[in-house]
């Protein structure tokens, strides 16, 4: 290899090298900030209570519509433990029927949701579940709502 095909690969893979870290701050710095979610404390009888609403929310200066737990948008966190027992009622005030799956726990599946768990408009689903996780280091669970088609 000459010496001048080298340099010029060396400037090539240095500059290359580099644009990740110059892009990623460029993105960060025009991307909107997520809301970070509140916790939910359980009711007197320990139980959990997620209602699927749809709301609006800001996002790059414009009102557009979103759904999210307990708001317009995400929703809160849950503080479980492992092996303990904890029931959560979702309800669904979406104009469609949803399902909420649980990303990341290990639970039977009769419980985290899927297409065998709709909850219909209107309808409340309660389910009752025990976090069988491994041990491994705390970490953040989140959920998702499914509708049956994307709009």
């Amino acid at each position: 290899m000459q010496r001048r095909h080298f340099l010029k690969l060396t400037a090539a893979l240095s500059a290359a090298g580099a644009l990740p870290l110059w892009s990623r701050s460029l993105m960060a710095a025009t991307r909107p900030l997520l809301p970070v979610p509140s916790l939910l404390e359980p009711d007197a009888q320990g139980h959990y209570t997620l209602t699927a609403m749809a709301g609006t929310s800001q996002w790059n200066g414009k009102a557009v519509p979103t759904w999210g737990y307990n708001g317009a948008l995400l929703g809160p966190a849950l503080r479980l433990q492992r092996e303990k027992a904890v029931t959560v009622n979702i309800r669904n005030h979406l104009p469609e029927a949803t399902t909420l799956h649980w990303h990341g726990l290990e639970i039977p599946g009769a419980v985290d949701g899927g297409p065998q768990a709709m909850i219909a408009p209107g309808a409340t689903r309660q389910v009752t579940l025990r976090p069988i996780s491994p041990p491994r280091p705390a970490g953040t669970i989140r959920t998702s709502t499914a509708a049956p088609a994307i709009r």
